[in-house]
């Protein structure tokens, strides 16, 4: 009887520390519906006519190596715990022996101390095909931060990316 009180116990109080989210402030938000969405940045990126709502969306090529469309956000702006969600989809992405390797929308935190932080969606597929889904993380963006960049490609493989929407949002704990 006692072990099964105790059970109960761990139970309810890991129940209580799983913390409650919304989304508060919108920090940045770019739907990639034009050639410009980026300010010139990855222009010959832009597909018209792709994308959920067929408005546009940007395709990154991968050749055997990496290749990233890749601009900084406001590091100041950043600061605290940001959502990030973005839409994307894949084509003949090949598979690679790192599992880290593919298809990546990840945001490198770079620290005054020189660390570097690279954090990813873990829900991201990596290789294969798949039809346009959100994927989404939350990251704490220290206060030593000296600079916040997204990059959005493939890393070390084949095939095709793409990226409809991006947006970062502000994270507020409900008790």
């Amino acid at each position: 009887m006692k072990n099964v009180i105790l059970f109960l116990i761990m139970i309810f109080s890991a129940m209580s520390l799983r913390a409650e989210y919304k989304k508060g402030d919108l920090l940045y938000n770019n739907e990639f519906d034009s050639k410009n969405a980026l300010g010139g940045i990855a222009e010959q990126s832009f597909i018209p006519d792709e994308g959920i709502s067929k408005d546009g969306a940007f395709r990154v090529m991968g050749y055997n190596g990496s290749n990233f469309i890749s601009f900084k956000l406001d590091a100041e702006k950043m600061k605290g715990v940001v959502g990030v969600e973005a839409v994307v989809k894949g084509v003949d992405i090949k598979a690679t022996e790192k599992p880290y390797h593919g298809a990546k929308v990840m945001m490198e935190i770079k620290r005054k101390n020189g660390r570097t932080i690279y954090s990813e969606p873990r829900t991201l597929q990596r290789s294969g095909s798949f039809d346009w889904c959100t994927v989404t993380m939350i990251e704490l963006i220290p206060d030593d931060v000296e600079s916040v960049t997204m990059m959005i490609g493939l890393q070390n493989t084949t095939g095709q990316f793409y990226i409809d929407s991006l947006k970062i949002f502000r994270v507020i704990e409900q008790p």
